[in-house]
């Protein structure tokens, strides 16, 4: 990446899939989704999308793998790899904006 001329400020990220805004100590990037039938989803603001490798967890998103298999990357470093018919979802917990997570699930 080139700053020099300044045009380049603010593209570095144009490969991620930045579904929504949030305002998180933390952000959560899908690193892997295997392929599989019934391929893995997440649901933004009621709508059903495809789940891709690059796409940004926001808090009220839900990922649902179906037969598929995630990986998901926080910008601390935590590891989330989860089975088929497993769940994932940034929630506002008496804990703070965490992760919460159902099914097969290896932190």
């Amino acid at each position: 990446m080139n700053y020099i001329d300044g045009k380049a400020i603010g593209s570095h990220e144009v490969y991620l899939n930045k579904l929504g805004s949030a305002t998180l100590n933390a952000t959560y990037r899908v690193t892997y989704v295997s392929q599989s039938s019934n391929s893995a989803t997440v649901m933004v603001n009621g709508e059903l999308l495809d789940l891709k490798v690059g796409t940004i967890i926001y808090e009220g998103q839900l990922i649902s793998t179906n037969s598929s298999h995630v990986e998901i990357i926080s910008s601390m470093n935590q590891l989330y790899r989860l089975g088929t018919e497993s769940e994932f979802c940034i929630e506002n917990t008496a804990e703070g904006m965490l992760p919460v997570v159902f099914g097969k699930v290896y932190r």
